[in-house]
Order: structure tokens, then sequence, then C-alpha cells
């Protein structure tokens, strides 16, 4: 008797969403994550919460296409959704150099003085309780992560 091949198995605290850098293609990122949101966590997220887990994400994505990959499609978006005990974390995988030093980041928005452009990684760490940035096999990896509300008892 022939042994039946091994099955493949996939991770049960994750999953992996890859996409070419395409801004057009951002939408279905943010429909899954919301669904995830709100489908598949113990613990729920305030409308409000969740909007700006998008946001940060749709922040993210769009610097990955636009700068990291110089609107390169055929370089590919990786997303990584997971949720470890206690937080919710999402990871954007990308070939470029991360983010600036804090020196080097564009200010804070000054409404006496508006700008076009430089606001997302403001807006990522007002809506995230931390965002990283960290380079792993070659690669850099933004790392946004949400502390999960806490169930009243």
């Amino acid at each position: 008797m022939a042994a039946e091949p091994a099955r493949p198995s996939v991770p049960t605290d994750r999953f992996v969403i890859t996409l070419p850098s395409r801004a057009d293609y951002l939408g279905a990122v943010r429909s899954v994550v919301r669904g995830f949101l709100e489908e598949c966590m113990d613990a729920r997220f305030s409308e409000e919460e969740i909007n700006g887990i998008q946001m940060a994400l749709q922040e993210g994505c769009i610097n990955v296409v636009r700068h990291a990959h110089g609107k390169d499609a055929t370089l590919p978006l990786v997303v990584t959704v997971s949720a470890p005990k206690g937080r919710f974390v999402i990871e954007i995988e990308d070939f470029g150099g991360g983010l600036p030093p804090p020196e080097k980041e564009p200010p804070a928005p000054d409404p006496r003085n508006p700008r076009e452009g430089g606001y997302g990684i403001f807006i990522m760490r007002q809506v995230m309780d931390e965002v990283r940035s960290e380079f792993r096999g070659g690669k850099h990896v933004l790392v946004l992560s949400k502390n999960l509300p806490v169930k009243a008892p």
C-alpha cells in the first residue's frame, strides 16, 4: 500500500494576502481586513477603531505602491494579518528602504500651514498603538499593531 500524500496545512492564527503593487487593488485588501475584524475576532473594535485601522492599512500600502516600489506593479505587495493574544497586527512587506528615521519624518500637520501629502506616518501613529519598521530577509516590514479592546466581565 502506498502512503497517502501529506495534507497541506495553514496557520490558524494569521493569513497572508499577496497582490501586485497597484493602488486599485487596495480596496480589496481593506475589505478583507474589515471582514476579519467584524467576523473573526473574539474581541470587537468600535466602528471608529475599524475605520482607523483601515486608514492606517491604506496609508501603509499606498506608501509601498508609490514610494517603496515606485509604482512597479510587478513587485509584490504582501500583507499579513494576525491576532496574537491581546493584539491585532498588520505586517506590510516591501522592497524599499523603510520608514524615514524620526528626525527625517515630515512634521506633524499644521492647520495654519497645510501641505499636500506627507501625512501617512502621522496618521498611522495616531490610530495604531504601535508602528515600527524592521528588516527581515532582505525585505522591509512595516508592523502596525492595535491592542484589542478589553471585554467587559
